[in-house]
């Protein structure tokens, strides 16, 4: 894009130089013009001399100014040298969200190290109640905040993937994301209001397979041309004629002559600055110099490297939401595991007992180990009578102990 910028600045510069060589040479045109009408009333236009006369004033006639075309031209180029640097500033604008991506990636990767780290310490027995503390009250939640970026993230590249398939895939007919760019260029009337910039940037964008915008120059050029070897006719026919039959036919003396010849001389110089000005904008403005350019930034940079980039991204960011969630759903197994003794299993039969007959058919260590007190209610065993309990005891239920439908009670750490 910068390549781009740096041709359209250069072709720019030679418009400028022509507008200044063309200021100073069409002048000149035509104060010569008139001179050369009132040189040589009298000269036959079958002689040497009336015939470059003729000559030269038929072409200095024909030399016409193209001021109003040749800025409409500068404006076009101006116009895409402004766009190319505004998408460059807005690609600069966007270089802090690399960083920002692999520091999102190098976060959510340590995070998932260090709930991996859980799951395998959980797997050894080694588990700590401060670290999973930690993975559970700060940095599950931290983890969950990352999961919804990349989701969000995986949202926003699928819908770039979209788009830029869009821009890139052209019409049924003509696959090409040129013409995505012409028809964004049709519905866009500030362009089509300004026809010489709008046919230069169609130019470019279409291969250089329509007219010019650069033709008029063409013609132009070839005014200055014709202008240009008639005055160097004009001036050799002066030279080698005898200047007293010149001073005879002519009736103008020798000084009359001689600044008439300094003058067409003058008057060529400007010429050939000014042709050789249009030969540079031609050289700059050439297709096989600009288009390359642009085929290299829109087909290869956006419509290849770009697309790859956003469907990488894409998928990349897919994934990190899918194993997000499942490590946030999986978060149980940083959590270590661990069973009642045997002497504090209890076995019963489901819709037996409630929690307070389950108490009391437990024996007191199994009591204060899964109740905190001896009995429900945080009464003591010597608080109690003996006899209460046998009598409240003697009321319960006993259970039936199937084989089939039986539970441990474990808890976990």
């Amino acid at each position: 894009n910068k390549e781009m910028f740096t041709k359209f600045q250069d072709g720019i510069e030679e418009i400028e130089t022509f507008i200044n060589f063309s200021s100073e040479a069409i002048p000149k045109t035509d104060d010569l013009l008139v001179d050369i009408v009132q040189f040589c009333p009298s000269a036959s236009s079958s002689s040497n001399i009336g015939k470059a006369i003729v000559s030269l004033g038929s072409d200095l006639n024909a030399i016409t100014s193209i001021t109003t075309d040749i800025i409409s031209l500068k404006s076009g180029l101006k116009k895409m040298q402004e766009t190319t640097k505004k998408i460059d500033k807005t690609v600069d604008n966007f270089d802090w969200w690399m960083w920002v991506t692999v520091t999102f990636l190098i976060v959510y990767m340590v995070l998932s190290i260090t709930f991996i780290t859980g799951v395998v310490m959980a797997w050894k027995e080694r588990s700590e109640r401060g670290f999973n503390c930690v993975q559970s009250y700060i940095l599950l939640p931290l983890f969950t905040v990352f999961v919804f970026g990349s989701i969000l993230l995986s949202s926003v590249f699928s819908v770039l993937a979209v788009l830029d398939a869009d821009l890139c895939s052209g019409t049924e007919f003509t696959p090409s994301p040129d013409v995505t760019f012409v028809n964004l260029l049709n519905r866009n009337e500030e362009y089509q209001n300004g026809a010489l910039m709008y046919n230069t940037i169609s130019y470019y964008a279409q291969g250089c397979a329509i007219r010019s915008p650069t033709a008029f120059l063409a013609s132009f050029a070839s005014q200055v041309t014709d202008a240009i070897y008639s005055t160097q006719n004009f001036v050799d026919v002066i030279d080698s004629s005898v200047t007293s039959n010149i001073v005879r036919t002519c009736q103008q003396d020798a000084t009359n002559i001689s600044n008439i010849v300094n003058a067409a001389n003058n008057m060529k110089e400007s010429l050939e600055s000014l042709d050789l000005s249009i030969s540079t904008i031609f050289d700059v403005m050439n297709c096989e110099n600009i288009h390359p350019v642009y085929a290299e930034v829109v087909h290869e940079s956006i419509c290849t490297k770009g697309m790859n980039g956003i469907a990488l991204a894409m998928v990349l960011f897919t994934i990190l939401s899918l194993s997000g969630m499942s490590m946030v759903s999986l978060r149980s197994a940083w959590y270590e595991l661990e069973e009642f003794p045997e002497d504090l299993l209890f076995e019963y039969e489901e819709g037996d007992m409630d929690d307070e007959m389950i108490a009391y058919r437990m024996s007191p260590a199994a009591r204060q180990h899964t109740y905190g007190v001896s009995y429900p209610g945080g009464s003591t065993e010597t608080e109690r009578s003996s006899s209460d309990s046998e009598d409240y005891g003697a009321s319960v239920p006993q259970p039936h102990y199937s084989s089939h439908r039986q539970h441990s009670i474990g808890y976990m750490k």
